[in-house]
This record gives C-alpha cells, structure tokens and sequence, in this order.
C-alpha cells in the first residue's frame, strides 16, 4: 500500500505541486470509503391496490449507490415503465406481481418485488326490503362483492346514520311497534374500501285469518238450467280485504273474487245443469293469503225442468220434420 502511493505522489508531481496531490489522493480514498459505506438500496412499497381501469401510482425510493440511476418497473400485465414514480391502469381484475429494478452508475443492479391488487368496484348487499311481526325475531344478513376479502360488516339499525350497531354478517333484531324502519349496511373491505346499502324493515301486527263465513244464503230447491242467486259474507279480524271462492258441490269451484271490504255482503250466481242435491260452501282469504275455515254448507235440490225438455222435445221434433222434408225433396228431383 505505501509503495503503491509514494508511486501515485511521483506520478502525480511530475505535474502539480506535492501538496495538491496529496489533497487529491486524500479525497480519493474518502470517496471510495463513502461508496463501500453507501450501498446502493431500493424500496418499491405496496401492496397497491385500486379498481380496474382506475390509476393506480407507483413509488420507489433510491438510496446509496452512484448516479445515473437506470430504472425498470415490470407491472405484471405485460406493461413496463422507466420512471421513479410511474402510474399505472390495470384492465382486469387479479393479483399481479409487480418489480422494480435499479441500476447505478457503476453496474450495481437490485430488483425488488411487490403486489399489486385490481378488483371490481365494491358493493354493498343489505337485500329487498324485510317484513315481519311485532315481537318476531328477524335475520338479516349482509353480502358484498367486489373490492378484497375479508370484509367487515357495519350495522345502522336505527337510521342515526352511525353503522355502530351490530358487526356480524348477520344481525337479528325485534322490532316491537308496527312501522317502516330504514337500516342501513356499511362494508368495508381487506385495504379499507367502503360502500353502504339500505333497505326497510315493514313491521306489521301479526295477521289474522279471517272469520270462518256463514252459510251461503238462497234457494235451497230450483230446476236445472236456471240460474240461481246466493249471498255469503265474513269479517276479517285485521279489517283486511277479503277474497272468497265458492264450492257449488258438483265439482265446481270458482277462482277468488274480490277483494272486498271486511262484513261486505258478496252475491253470486250458478247454474246446474244436472238433477240432484249439492252442498254449497265459500272460503274466505285476505289479502295477505290467511285462509279462513270452509262455512257450513246450505244444501240445494235441482229438479228436472220440464220447460227446459219441452223445449229440447220440441227442437228434436222440429229438426225430425226438418229432415224428411229435405230426403223427400230429394228424391223428387230424381
């Protein structure tokens, strides 16, 4: 070593006063000493995150090593960059490896490796809105979709617009007062995205069937073919709207009618088209689907018509004749 630099300050005198190059040679050795001291350091950062077609900014910090720094970032989609601090929009979704590699000035080269996450857009999933009865225990669950899991849940359930209440993916509540309630979902994802849903609790008293209908009233003896009228007619506990179908006892059941209001008379017709006895009876519905018990039956005696065979008697006849008189015309034309 000092052969060495008694040889540089001979080298260097032929040129410069001694004491010049001495400072020199001193400032060599510092710069060297520094450089061994300073090595050259990344760090890339992340993971990022951001939605898909959103931009997402990438940083990277440089230390030690010696200028000119060549830089190299790799997104992980086929995309690269040369600047320290590069963005970037990711088209589809997914967890992408993303590194970044520095080369300095005298061919010292790191890389170094992150992630990148790209997702939909976060969503919130509270559901239509609920119904239930004073006093009955409800569930509700959340859902989300989008963002990064793990999701967190937050609960407003008594709209003061604070999603402090509850904090479980599914809640369950009693709501003790008839009314239309509005709560609210607030989900939070894995790098704290948000988004919130709402919805409405409709708590209504428990409904009641209504009252079983009293025996249909009318003619309990007719002849076939002739149309007959019956009145029937119940309450509804609720005071709901009533639906009501009849069975003629032949068979035959109508579809619902109505609805109407609760102890409104109902008046319906049928016609019988065979002889016999049939018991009639009407079912009673409101129009939140309660079905009431069948009414007793009021039974009805259909007789033969003797109008209505006279009539058909007549219109055999009638067609008889009707025949013969066109074969005679007939045969007198050949």
């Amino acid at each position: 070593m000092g052969s060495s630099l008694t040889c540089t300050i001979k080298n260097v005198t032929k040129f410069i006063p001694i004491h010049i190059a001495l400072l020199i040679i001193i400032l060599q050795t510092i710069s060297y000493s520094v450089i061994a001291d300073n090595p050259l350091y990344i760090r890339v950062g992340g993971p990022y995150h951001g939605e898909v077609n959103e931009t997402i900014n990438f940083k990277l910090d440089i230390q030690g090593g010696v200028l000119p720094y060549n830089i190299l970032w790799n997104f992980g989609d086929g995309n690269t960059s040369t600047k320290q601090f590069p963005s970037h929009v990711y088209k589809k979704t997914g967890r992408y490896t993303v590194s970044a590699t520095v080369v300095d000035g005298e061919g010292t080269s790191i890389t170094k490796y992150t992630s990148a996450y790209v997702y939909d857009p976060l969503i919130a999933i509270i559901g239509s809105p609920y119904s239930c009865y004073v006093g009955e225990l409800i569930e509700i669950t959340g859902n989300a979709t989008g963002g990064v899991q793990p999701y967190t849940y937050y609960w407003d359930l008594d709209n003061d617009q604070k999603f402090n209440d509850a904090q479980d993916r599914t809640i369950s509540k009693i709501w003790e007062t008839p009314g239309t309630y509005t709560i609210g979902l607030q989900v939070k994802d894995y790098f704290g995205n948000t988004n919130i849903s709402i919805t409405q609790i409709i708590v209504r008293i428990e409904n009641s069937k209504p009252d079983k209908p009293g025996k249909p009233s009318g003619p309990t003896s007719g002849k076939v073919g002739v149309e007959y009228e019956y009145v029937f007619v119940t309450t509804d506990p609720d005071n709901d709207k009533i639906f009501y179908k009849v069975d003629w006892g032949n068979g035959e059941t109508s579809e619902w009618i109505g609805p109407f209001a609760s102890g409104e008379s109902i008046t319906t017709s049928h016609v019988w088209s065979i002889k016999g006895t049939y018991p009639i009876k009407v079912l009673a519905k409101d129009i939140n689907g309660a079905e009431s018990s069948w009414s007793d039956s009021l039974n009805v005696s259909m007789s033969k018509n003797k109008a209505v065979l006279k009539t058909v008697l007549h219109n055999l006849i009638e067609r008889f004749f009707q025949y013969f008189k066109i074969k005679i015309k007939f045969f007198n034309l050949i």
